[in-house]
């Protein structure tokens, strides 16, 4: 592998895997009304993308200091230990394959969304028949392995193309949405909408007022309204925000293809500013767009018969089926907007480019099957490590579209392994100057070698990380409106970390019987 990705691919790519809020990430605004009704969104945002901040910094700072591909599981292993740096890796490896059912199932209801509000533009009841067997869960494995195999052949390419490819198709879909539904959020009020969602919902209702009959169909299914936001229930609403706005350090896993990856200043730029502060300022702008034109009210009672089963709209009540009903009876106008959404959403099945940068960095330090690092001369990618990776995705798809529950299971999961994550990454900041120091002396980590004091200044941004993911933690899960952890969800965890830290052992102990002394390889940082 070669460093071949430039700032603006490793940018978009930050942005991509927070969810462009025009398209993944339309999912949380869906939940919080369902989950928190009482939180204040944008208060969530603001917080958590200050807090945000000093992980970012941590992930710029570390992986400038050890610019190698593989993500936190290089300099958790480094710092903090390699049974430590694998469990925290190895599990949220695992959160990101089962995110491949989450985005095939909002790839299906783009589609879905378009062809029931092609149905009533264009008086064609076939456009309506059409959007139900798309959602079928039959339908959403066919689509899905058609999405997967589009993956399959992005992750092929050598990951400077790919980068290219994903900056001018995300670019481009971001740049039509914006011109076209954007602008239909902005000149549409409550009242326009109400009229073009009874219009819209003529074909799937008889109902003389569809609107009113979701606001009656909530309450009767015991949805209890708008209410006053609440610091209690803005906190976990944060925890569930992390999984949207979180992943702005994926650059990091491709860290070792990074023109200019040994310096601080590339990191900053493509977590920070083109990751974070970027997609918060989307998200906030998108939720108040949406409750501008649909009301609180209606924004919760939707979500509310969503996630209980009970919903009149013929598909998911997610931001763009809003979008192509406030186009109204405009085919042109559906037909642009649909392009511009499935521009931005037909490459993330390509995130399978993270969990193969983490296997060939584990093969590359013995943990792993030698196969795994194997790097193709031709493709300049890890083949392996990327079928396996697309292998195992495509089986949660099939999981998660045949039962609605998972995306909830995979949600709460998801949030537990990213705090526990960025805890791990916030004491390995703490620690790196003292456990590491040789490499932290001679890596080029600008600002975050001056001290304050005796103290370096990244030991402290790790103790302010520390501080805010621990507080998140802590609310979060002693909030009770969070109701998504069972016994189930909490085996799968303790499975997730127990087994890899029994593994890596057992893995140490086979090295060792071949004359190989693991702890000797992660005592230095991987060659280029």
């Amino acid at each position: 592998m070669v460093r071949e990705v430039d700032l603006k691919g490793a940018t978009i790519f930050n942005a991509l895997f927070c969810g462009f809020p025009q398209a993944a990430s339309a999912t949380i605004l869906v939940l919080v009304p369902f989950m928190f009704p009482a939180a204040d969104f944008v208060l969530a945002f603001v917080l958590l993308a200050a807090g945000l901040t000093f992980n970012c910094l941590l992930y710029a700072m570390m992986t400038a200091a050890m610019p190698r591909s593989g993500g936190e599981y290089v300099f958790l292993s480094r710092i903090l230990g390699p049974s430590i740096g694998f469990a925290v890796n190895f599990a949220w490896v695992f959160v990101n394959i089962t995110w491949f059912g989450w985005n095939i199932s909002i790839n299906t209801a783009v589609i879905s969304s378009i062809f029931t509000a092609l149905a009533p533009a264009t008086g064609n009841p076939a456009m309506a028949a059409l959007a139900s067997a798309v959602l079928t869960p039959s339908a959403r494995v066919a689509v899905g392995l058609v999405l997967v195999v589009a993956g399959l052949a992005l992750s092929m390419m050598p990951v400077g193309r790919y980068m290219q490819i994903l900056v001018l198709s995300v670019g481009g879909g971001l740049v039509l949405c914006s011109v076209t539904s954007v602008s239909l959020f902005l000149m549409a009020t409550p009242s326009s909408f109400q009229t073009l969602f009874n219009q819209y919902m003529s074909m799937y209702s008889t109902s003389p007022n569809p609107f009113q009959e979701v606001l009656d169909r909530a309450y009767a299914a015991g949805y209890g309204g708008p209410q006053p936001a609440t610091l209690n229930a803005t906190l976990p609403a944060m925890a569930m925000a992390l999984i949207y706005l979180t992943v702005a350090f994926m650059s990091s896993y491709v860290g070792g293809e990074i023109k200019r990856g040994g310096e601080l200043k590339t990191h900053l730029i493509t977590m920070l500013f083109g990751g974070v502060y970027l997609i918060a300022f989307l998200q906030i702008a998108l939720w108040i767009l949406l409750s501008k034109v649909l009301g609180l009210e209606f924004m919760g009672a939707s979500a509310y018969l969503y996630f209980t089963g009970q919903s009149t709209i013929p598909t998911d009540p997610y931001y763009y089926l809003f979008s192509f009903i406030l186009a109204g009876s405009n085919v042109p106008l559906l037909i642009v907007m649909f392009i511009g959404f499935f521009m931005m959403t037909w490459v993330t099945p390509s995130i399978v480019i993270m969990p193969a940068r983490c296997m060939f960095a584990w093969a590359f330090d013995r943990l792993a099957p030698e196969k795994l690092a194997e790097v193709s001369e031709r493709f300049r990618t890890p083949v392996w490590s990327v079928l396996i990776t697309i292998i195992v995705g495509f089986v949660f798809t099939v999981w998660m579209v045949s039962d609605p529950t998972s995306y909830i299971t995979v949600g709460t999961i998801s949030s537990f392994v990213i705090l526990v994550l960025f805890i791990a990454v916030a004491i390995a900041g703490i620690v790196f100057p003292y456990r590491r120091k040789s490499i932290f002396e001679v890596s080029r980590v600008g600002f975050a070698a001056k001290k304050i004091g005796k103290i370096p200044l990244i030991s402290l941004i790790g103790v302010i990380s520390l501080c805010f993911v621990s507080w998140v933690l802590v609310t979060y899960f002693a909030n009770p409106q969070f109701t998504g952890y069972t016994w189930f969800t909490w085996a799968i965890m303790i499975v997730l970390y127990g087994g890899c830290i029994a593994y890596y052992y057992a893995v140490a102990r086979y090295r060792k019987n071949q004359g190989i002394d693991l702890a000797l390889v992660f005592r230095e940082v991987p060659p280029e």
